[in-house]
């Protein structure tokens, strides 16, 4: 039987070797880019949570929930963002979480249907 982490619906490994750790949830030059067009520098939280979004919608294919994100993930993140691993993601703003996803999606270039004109037609096309 597979693992839940390998199913149609995955998850993170709840155990990353090292090497998985750097090679998943490493931020790349361009990444630390648009971290730094897209949140202040002055604010840990958000850059943290910024960039767990972003390598955790990479790895999955959909947003996560970075007050769920594996305590290795997290510091590993911290550490290569230089903010102190303890930091707290309780503090995350909703409203900054929805920016940063939009933001995502936008760098990921995945598309979604917003208006309901769009959708309308998708459902006429497939009905």
């Amino acid at each position: 039987m597979a693992a839940i982490y390998e199913t149609a619906y995955p998850r993170i490994k709840p155990h990353l070797s090292n090497r998985e750790l750097k090679e998943i949830f490493t931020p790349t030059k361009n990444e630390l880019l648009l971290l730094k067009d897209s949140t202040k520098k002055t604010n840990d939280v958000s850059r943290v949570a910024f960039m767990i979004l972003l390598k955790g919608y990479q790895y999955l294919g959909r947003p996560i929930n970075v007050n769920k994100i594996g305590e290795p993930i997290k510091k590993h993140i911290a550490k290569k963002l230089d903010v102190l691993p303890e930091i707290d993601l309780g503090k995350y703003p909703k409203s900054s979480r929805k920016r940063h996803i939009k933001i995502i999606r936008i760098h990921l270039e995945i598309n979604w249907l917003h208006s309901s004109s769009e959708r309308n037609i998708i459902y006429e096309a497939i009905a």
